[in-house]
């Protein structure tokens, strides 16, 4: 999979769709997941995904709460791969609590103001047999955080995908992912894996049927939103860099 870059919003429906598929852990199985992401060209990066659950375990309501515990999707993504580690982690649950955070690594991560979620407009939605949440990370809040992302073709991102329940009970506790996470136990962000080679293999997944949740996302042209501070950014002059391995994965921007 590639991540299109797109010039109007309305084209992320056409965009290639992911699955997640890799089962963690002991997990036996899972609802089946899937989702999109594109780059809207100037304005950021947006983020669809939805779940076939029918009555997923949903407790947290407030901003930063701990989704994980509820059946969450989640996104890890590293848009500077190529020169630093940091990354940005977005988990939600089906009531569109949203925990975002900043970092290196799980011990050094900065949650995101509620006013700074709020500014990548999270919704979540309940279907009769399935849930879908959306988010958008505008440009400028990314590179307040980690520097310039160029919207170019050829430019690598590391990423990964997730759906989790680490509450409930334990026939409700699983954890899945879209490109496989090679740590013995559930700690995303602690192991590290090279970064690995994109790919331009074709999937073929089922289409999400008109974005609507997408498509009723406003215009956007971000202010500064962040002070500017350092976040402890790591990097590594070396040929092989080495990336969290909640990202594990790279894809090209097209």
């Amino acid at each position: 999979m590639n991540i299109k870059i797109i010039d109007e919003k309305e084209q992320f429906a056409q965009c290639e769709t992911f699955e997640i598929t890799h089962l963690l852990w002991g997990t036996k199985a899972i609802p089946k997941t899937y989702g999109k992401i594109a780059c809207w060209k100037e304005h950021g990066f947006l983020v669809e995904m939805t779940c076939e659950e029918a009555d997923p375990l949903r407790t947290y309501l407030k901003m930063n709460d701990p989704v994980s515990q509820d059946s969450g999707m989640e996104a890890f993504l590293g848009f500077w791969s190529e020169e630093t580690p940091l990354y940005v982690n977005v988990e939600m649950n089906a009531n569109g609590a949203t925990l975002i955070q900043y970092g290196t690594e799980r011990t050094d991560r900065t949650f995101f103001t509620e006013e700074q979620i709020r500014i990548c407009q999270p919704q979540a939605v309940i279907e009769k047999n399935c849930w879908n949440i959306c988010f958008f990370l505008p440009l400028e809040l990314l590179e307040e955080i980690g520097g310039p992302i160029p919207q170019i073709a050829g430019t690598k991102i590391a990423c990964n995908f997730y759906k989790v329940c680490e509450g409930g009970n334990a026939e409700q506790i699983h954890y899945a992912s879209y490109s496989p996470v090679d740590v013995p136990e559930p700690d995303f962000p602690t192991g590290c894996a090279q970064q690995l080679p994109s790919t331009d293999a074709s999937t073929d997944l089922p289409v999400l049927s008109g974005s609507p949740m997408m498509s009723a996302l406003p215009e956007c042209h971000p202010p500064r939103y962040f002070p500017g501070d350092d976040p402890g950014c790591i990097r590594d002059s070396e040929s092989h860099r080495t990336i969290p391995a909640a990202l594990c994965r790279s894809l090209l921007l097209l």
